[in-house]
This record gives structure tokens, C-alpha cells and sequence, in this order.
């Protein structure tokens, strides 16, 4: 009996240690509140999204070490929102909170949420 519960323990183990590994990264996700926008940039025509960059922000998520930039593809829903936000934001001073997924969108830190303070 103690050799099958012994069993069950290392198969359960087993099991969780998998399941962690095939997890997504998005743990790596990273929030930046009451930054004023940096550059704005609404077209590349490369790939299909906005980009841009807040003040005082050297490295945007882990997920791509020393970039300062971040991504909001088009075919997000609320990309044009968030674009209307951040214009807004730099425009009269305010400022944002982004958060980030912990995953890259046309090659730079993907962004989850815009909120303008």
C-alpha cells in the first residue's frame, strides 16, 4: 500500500512539474503606472501596429531585454482606444498605466491594458 501512495505521489509530481513547463510566460507580464508617453508611432510598414515608448522606461518587459518599446497590434480589440489614449496622454501631459503580457506583438513587449490617469 505505502509503495502505491509512494506512486500516485511521484506520478502527481510528475504531472505538475509538466504542466508548469508547458505553462505560458506570462508571468514575466509587467505593469508601469503614472509614466508620461515617449514617442508615438501609429505606422510601420513592416507589420501592423502601434508602437511607442514611455519616459523613463530603458526596457519595456523582460521578454526583449533593452527595448524600450512597446506593441499594440491593429487587430487587437481596443488597439484604436488605447492609440486615442495615449495621443490624448501626450498631448495634455497626463499619464498612463500599461501593462504588458509577457509576450512580444511585431517584435516588441506586447500590451495587455492601456489606462489613461
Amino acid at each position: 500500500m505505502k509503495a502505491k501512495v509512494m506512486t500516485i505521489r511521484r506520478w502527481t509530481l510528475g504531472v505538475a512539474l509538466a504542466a508548469l513547463a508547458a505553462a505560458p510566460t506570462l508571468g514575466l507580464a509587467v505593469n508601469w503606472l503614472n509614466r508620461s508617453v515617449g514617442q508615438l508611432q501609429s505606422t510601420y510598414d513592416g507589420a501592423d501596429c502601434i508602437y511607442f515608448t514611455l519616459e523613463g522606461v530603458a526596457e519595456a518587459d523582460p521578454v526583449k531585454p533593452g527595448d524600450a518599446w512597446f506593441a499594440i497590434p491593429r487587430t487587437q480589440y481596443g488597439a484604436k482606444d488605447a492609440y486615442a489614449m495615449l495621443l490624448a496622454a501626450k498631448l495634455t501631459g497626463k499619464t498612463v498605466f500599461v501593462s504588458t503580457r509577457g509576450t512580444l506583438s511585431c517584435g516588441y513587449a506586447a500590451v495587455s491594458q492601456v489606462l489613461m490617469q
